[in-house]
């Protein structure tokens, strides 16, 4: 997980992995850590997610904290959703998105993980999971202009258009 800022933007890229099933080696501290915390607490979710460890939620609320501080304009980028709620979510998006809806700051979410694309707005905020190209053979991307009080995407094939009204 990273931040990158470009023209007046920060965009807060998250490790949806950080805690999941497949993404560390076997026999690893990290793998096995991640299954006993998915034994605990998420074996009732699709093995196939993964969540936001505690360091790096830290990591994130300090990070918000500053862009709040400096108004800056959030957007964060994940592989995993938070909304809408379904089965591809990450393991603990209750919990991010308590945090992240709790900062003026934040204006998107992106991601990808649900081939089928998916969007909602909650508290002000942009959820919008893009469409993958998986069994079809019609093409899906977008590109997305930043603007002062909107984000322009414009979708190719299966991508569609959207123009995302920022709050304030």
């Amino acid at each position: 997980y990273f931040t990158i800022k470009l023209k007046g933007w920060k965009f807060i890229i998250l490790d949806g992995n950080d805690i999941s099933l497949y993404a560390w080696p076997t026999g690893s501290k990290e793998n096995d850590e991640s299954h006993q915390i998915y034994r605990e607490k998420y074996e009732n979710q699709e093995s196939y997610n993964g969540a936001l460890g505690d360091n790096q939620l830290a990591w994130l609320q300090e990070e918000l904290e500053y862009a709040e501080k400096n108004s800056e304009s959030v957007i964060l980028l994940c592989h995993f959703p938070i909304l809408p709620v379904d089965a591809h979510v990450l393991w603990n998006s209750k919990q991010v998105l308590d945090l992240i809806s709790s900062y003026q700051s934040v204006k998107a979410w992106f991601n990808g993980h649900n081939h089928a694309g998916d969007y909602v707005e909650y508290d002000g905020i942009h959820f919008l999971t893009f469409r993958g190209m998986v069994d079809t053979e019609e093409n899906s991307y977008a590109t997305v202009v930043l603007e002062n009080d909107q984000l322009l995407i414009s979708g190719i094939g299966r991508e569609e258009n959207r123009n995302l009204i920022i709050r304030k």
